[in-house]
């Protein structure tokens, strides 16, 4: 249960850093543009 809870944890935070990551280059992208 600890290592799933741990992985699990993981994978949310890998997933929050791709959004900000997908966040960032949308809101570059738009800048540039307008």
């Amino acid at each position: 249960m600890h290592a799933a809870r741990r992985e699990g944890r993981e994978g949310w935070e890998g997933w929050e850093g791709g959004a900000a990551y997908a966040s960032s280059f949308l809101k570059r992208f738009w800048m540039d543009t307008s």
